[in-house]
């Protein structure tokens, strides 16, 4: 974690949540409304992102049932995605995006899950976010996050098994609902951003090539699509 106890913010919002409205109920439910209340304030509650791993144990639900992380997981990443798309502050995008990136990282979410929550709000909005730029933002900037280490690179997610093949099977289930010059938008952004974190020629790489081939198909068969 980047700091060895939540901030005074947070610490004030997780105790307000506990007594006043619980996300995790006494039957051990998770509380929809109580998760999506949570995660809007906390996106401004947060001083740095290891903020909302603190935030996810002095809730409760670090230590609630398997279904129940899910289900709030679930909730949660789709509030964020809500306020993502309703904002045009790029800043509320990055915040989000790395709010998911280190409970990712931490493992209280699972890839699958935000996978899951994040391709069902696209489908809501149609499968485009031409009048929301700030929620391709935070499809990039998590894409940017959760990006493999690989040898000779200072950046990237450092866990065992996670390479370049698992990151790719990532981003078309997470872009699989997103129209195509969106999620060609978000790849190249992905691809600039990673450039801007001086990550190698030769691990970004396949990724280049990647996207060059979706480029060329798109611009060969789906000029009308």
């Amino acid at each position: 974690r980047g700091q060895t106890h939540a901030s005074t913010a947070t610490r004030a919002l997780c105790s307000e949540v506990r007594t006043r409205y619980p996300v995790v109920l006494e039957g051990g439910q998770a509380h929809e409304g109580n998760i999506c209340e949570f995660a809007s304030r906390m996106l401004e509650a947060a001083i740095l992102p290891s903020d909302w791993e603190w935030a996810w144990e002095l809730v409760g639900l670090a230590v609630a049932s398997p279904a129940t992380r899910y289900q709030a997981g679930y909730v949660l990443v789709g509030a964020l995605c809500e306020a993502v798309a309703g904002s045009q502050d790029v800043a509320t995008a990055i915040r989000a995006a790395d709010a998911l990136a280190v409970l990712l990282r931490a493992f209280f979410l699972k890839p699958r899950t935000a996978e899951e929550a994040i391709s069902a709000f696209i489908s809501f909005r149609g499968g485009s976010f031409e009048d929301s730029s700030t929620f391709g933002s935070l499809l990039s900037q998590l894409l940017v996050s959760l990006f493999p280490r690989e040898f000779g690179s200072d950046w990237g997610w450092p866990r065992v098994g996670w390479d370049f093949d698992a990151w790719w099977s990532f981003a078309e289930r997470l872009l699989g609902n997103v129209d195509q010059h969106s999620a060609i938008r978000v790849l190249r952004r992905t691809v600039e951003d990673l450039e801007g974190r001086k990550v190698g020629s030769t691990v970004l790489q396949p990724l280049r090539a990647t996207l060059a081939s979706c480029e060329w198909a798109l611009e060969a068969f789906g000029a009308d699509s």
